[in-house]
């Protein structure tokens, strides 16, 4: 019998990650779901019994560390971690920011992934894979998003400039370039927003087959590319 892929998704009760938690699971991989809210990992579990829930954050080190090993435990070993937090994008001018607020943006989007990704490299096996979701706005800057579009393109040269200096690891980054019809939208999604099922399947694509799929920023635009590993 084949052996079954392990997989920790960090944010996994978040639209994107639930998708991945989803797809994830239809492969019949074991999961373990990490988010800050035990309430909504209950929520999570009950949609897909088979899943692993654990609380947690990676706020800091030693909480990302933590995290990891307890993925690690329950799962005897991770051969793949997503990394799915982002901060619900706050759209307003961009001198209604101020300091603290662009700080707080860049911790919650950017340090946020960085001590992820640092517990991951030393936790996950060598083989294994880490995929970072996020930077959608990078080379978009909508009305009233100056601040997101900074972060997210922060973002996603944080991975860029990861994977060169991990030249023997699997590191990618998943950039979604579309509004996302999750749990949270479902009520105003428009036909043309990827849906949080199809966002899983790609990142799952990724996660099964990195070599495959030119990186380390792979975009993902519309629903003609889901699972292609040439856009």
């Amino acid at each position: 019998m084949a052996k079954r892929k392990t997989l920790l998704i960090i944010g996994a009760t978040g639209d994107v990650g639930r998708g991945i938690v989803a797809a994830a699971t239809s492969r019949g991989w074991r999961v373990a779901a990490a988010a800050r809210s035990p309430a909504k990992l209950d929520e999570l579990v009950v949609e897909f019994p088979d899943i692993l829930p654990i609380a947690g954050d990676v706020g800091s080190p030693s909480a990302a560390t933590a995290l990891m090993q307890r993925g690690e435990t329950q799962l005897g070993g991770l051969d793949g971690v997503v990394v799915s937090v982002n901060a619900p994008a706050r759209m307003q001018p961009l001198f209604d920011n101020d300091e603290d607020s662009l700080v707080d943006l860049f911790r919650s989007n950017v340090v946020s992934h960085f001590h992820a990704a640092k517990a991951a490299l030393d936790v996950m096996r060598p083989d294994g894979v880490l995929l970072g979701i996020g930077g959608g706005m990078a080379d978009w800057v909508p009305k009233n998003g100056t601040h997101q579009s900074i972060v997210q393109a922060g973002l996603r040269n944080f991975y860029r400039g990861l994977a060169k200096e991990f030249p023997d690891r699997s590191i990618r980054q998943m950039q979604i370039v579309s509004m996302v019809n999750g749990k949270s939208k479902r009520a105003i999604a428009q036909d043309s927003w990827l849906t949080d099922l199809e966002c899983g399947e790609h990142a799952c694509a990724i996660l099964d087959a990195p070599a495959a799929f030119e990186g380390p920023v792979v975009v993902l635009k519309n629903r003609e590319n889901v699972g292609r590993t040439a856009v």
